[in-house]
Formats: C-alpha cells, structure tokens, sequence
C-alpha cells in the first residue's frame, strides 16, 4: 500500500480554527516562515489547509439545495475538480508546497468527499473517460452539513478514474496529506480514494472525518485503509469540549496505540481564533456558538489539560490557532518537551481510577512497564481540594511518588500518610512523568 504512514502521532497545524475557508497564500507564506521557527525545531511537520481553499465567494443559487441554503462555488476544472482559488492563491498550491518542502516540512489540504454540484450542474467529463459528472453522482447521498458535494457512487464506470484524477491533481501540486471529510462512515468511497493514492508517485498521508461519525466496529478497516481517523466532534475553546473530548477518549483507549492509523482528538484550540470574522459578519455563517475573533477562553490550566490528553492519548496534535497571534506562552506548551515525549511514545493512554470528580489515567512507557506517565485530571467543573489514596496512582515497584514533580509547574506530591492531597483550579490537571 502506498498511503504514507509515520510511527508517531503527527505534529502540525491546521488552518481551520483561525482562517476557516479563508486563508490565502499572503497568509499561508507568512505562517510557513513562522512554523519554521517556532514548531519545527521541536518536531512538528505538516501544514495543513482545512475546507474551502478552493471557494471564492458564497453563493446563492435560484434553485437552492433541498435543505435550502444554496452552496458555495468554487474554482474548478474541466474535469470537474476543485483547484485552488486564484483570488486566493495566485500562484495556486504549487507555491505552498513548495514553500513548505524547502522547509523540511509537508503540506496537506482538507477535501469532501464525493463530486461538486457545481460538476453536476456543467457536467463537467471525467478525465481519461467519455463519462461525465452526472454518471456518477448519487444525488441521494448528500453531506447533512456541508452542501457542495453529491456523494460518488462508486459501482458505477467512472467513479474510480474520477477519484484518481483528484487526487492526481493533488500529487501534482505536491500535496502530502489528506483530510477527507464526511467520508468516515462510506467505506466504499475510502477504499476509492485509497485506490487513488496507490496510483500517484508520492506518498500520501491519509486522515478521515468527522469524529462524531466513527465507530469503534470499523475500527479494523479504519486501520487497514488510513493513516490518522478523528474519534471526537469539532473541539473549541470550551470547558464542555474537554468533557467531550475526555469521553470520546475513555470510549476509544482500547482501540489506540497503532502505528498504521493514529486516533485524533481534533485539533488544539490556543492562540487567535476565528481570525476571518470581520465586524459585522452574519452569524449565521459562523460554526457553533462562537462568533467572534478572539484569544482562546481557555485559561492557562485549560489549556495545560488540553496538552496533557493529546500527549497521553497519542493524539496527532494539529494545532488550530493563527501562528501570527499565538503567545510564547502558548508556543511552550505546543513544544513542551517531556509532553511531546509522551505523545510520540505512541501509546494510548487508559483511565485507571474515577472517584468524586477525580480521574486518573495512564500511559505506559514503550521502554518498558517502570517508566510512564500519569494525569490527574480535575473534572468537577470547578476549582477543588482533594484527596485520593496513594495506590489509586498504580506506581510500578522502586517509583516513589515523593520523587515525581507536574511536568507543567514543577510541583510535587502532597503526600500525607497513605493519601495524596491536591488543590486544583478550574479544568486543571496534574501530569506526572515516571
């Protein structure tokens, strides 16, 4: 198989919390200067464009989509692919990837699967073949969040060559990774983009979504046929987004630690958000409830917690905020050495004790069942003194817990007795190295 695969989590940045659609190759350069200095001396690689790279303006058809909204057109081909809009990158993809490769580092785009509207609507032909988009749209298999795409219907002629020439289009442009949305739960279609990167001549890196519609009984498939699979729902800056992000990991533990297809958390909210909003912008083209430009709401603690479960869950860590507007602070805690360290251990952390708002979990070192690392996690969704009995930590013979320091503050144990006793803030975690 020619998808590229890596034995750690992936490091990176992805461009969807901070420029959602709209991020531009003046953007893009200045961040790849940035990256450079900042995050890939400790390691990160890949840069990352998530959906719309290709849209130039929202438009509103007179005969709208079913659920009423129109959809968003886009530069495309003759061949009924998406390319990059010129009113954004002048000098098209190229330039970004090579950008990047001259770096050292990689470069991935976001795609839906499946073929435009706008390729219906023209029937556009499909490259090498007599066939046309109408041949093989299935107008029954819609995306129920992001309209501009008909699903493939892979049993038909043409299906196949049109994956292979988008993704031909990608190698092209020197493209590394891919993120396929709306496609975790189409099995053929994954096996049709899979065809289609065994065919082009580089390597490339393949990731699916979204979380919320992944099942752990694929999870084999999901294996065999993809590097990387989002196990959680979007993740913002809230504290309910923790919760959830703590929940999806406990649900999937079992399943982690593969070096062929990593379970991602979604991305790590720091640093400016949302840096397209422009005043007066209709909220309702703003995902969720967030709706402003902003620094990230997540307090120092918050965001220590959000660190330490990417390190110990062996989540891929892509980073969502603007590069220009992210803090030394924050810089630190993406490049933190002894949470990176955990992260690329590759191991999946387990939960091993929950108890009064208190949960532990644990990650086991690949050297060996001495060495490993610890989070005590406050989840009582406010600040509070504690106390837990010094065996719920599960240390391995000859490890004293006098000896262990939080990897975020330098602190030690308060160990009184045969307890270990503890003041945490808000969302505030504990994480221990071992």
């Amino acid at each position: 198989m020619k998808i590229d695969s890596t034995a750690f989590p992936v490091l990176g940045t992805n461009a969807y919390d901070c420029w959602s659609s709209f991020i531009t190759e003046e953007i893009a350069l200045r961040d790849i200067e940035i990256f450079a200095e900042k995050l890939k001396p400790a390691g990160y690689e890949y840069y990352c464009f998530d959906a719309g790279w290709y849209f130039y303006r929202l438009h509103y058809t007179d005969n709208p989509d079913p659920a009423g909204k129109g959809y968003q057109e886009g530069e495309m081909d003759e061949f009924g692919r998406w390319n990059a809009a010129p009113s954004k990158f002048p000098h098209g993809l190229k330039a970004i990837s090579d950008a990047c490769h001259a770096k050292g580092m990689k470069f991935g785009v976001h795609l839906s699967r499946g073929i435009p509207w706008q390729a219906v609507d023209r029937n556009t032909r499909i490259k090498g073949t007599d066939l046309h988009a109408a041949d093989i749209c299935d107008r029954n298999n819609i995306c129920p969040w992001g309209i501009q795409n008909y699903g493939v219907d892979m049993t038909k002629p043409g299906a196949q060559e049109y994956y292979d020439s988008v993704l031909e289009y990608l190698d092209e442009n020197g493209v590394d990774f891919v993120k396929v949305d709306d496609i975790a739960e189409q099995p053929a279609e994954i096996l049709g983009i899979v065809k289609a990167i065994e065919k082009v001549r580089r390597p490339i890196f393949l990731s699916l979504s979204p979380g919320d519609n992944v099942f752990r009984r694929n999870i084999d498939f999901y294996r065999e046929n993809a590097n990387m699979v989002r196990i959680s729902k979007d993740i913002w800056d809230r504290l309910s987004d923790l919760d959830a992000t703590f929940e999806r990991w406990e649900l999937w533990e079992d399943a982690g630690s593969s070096e062929k297809c990593w379970l991602d958390l979604d991305m790590v909210p720091f640093g400016e958000l949302q840096s397209y909003i422009p005043e007066g912008f209709p909220k309702d083209h703003v995902p969720h409830d967030l709706n402003e430009k902003r620094q990230s709401r997540l307090s120092l603690e918050a965001k220590r917690t959000v660190m330490t479960q990417r390190a110990m869950a062996a989540s891929p860590i892509l980073y969502g905020g603007n590069l220009a507007h992210t803090s030394e602070e924050e810089f630190a805690l993406l490049t933190n050495e002894q949470a990176l360290a955990c992260n690329r251990n590759g191991i999946t952390g387990k939960r091993i004790y929950g108890e009064r708002f208190i949960d532990i979990r644990k990650t086991p070192s690949r050297m060996g069942d001495e060495h490993g690392w610890l989070g005590i996690f406050n989840r009582k969704g406010k600040d509070y003194s504690f106390s837990i009995p010094l065996q719920a930590l599960q240390l391995p013979k000859g490890v004293r817990a006098a000896d262990l320091k939080d990897i975020w503050t330098g602190r030690k144990l308060d160990i009184r007795g045969d307890k270990v006793f503890w003041d945490m803030k808000i969302a505030e975690c504990c994480f221990l190295a071992y």
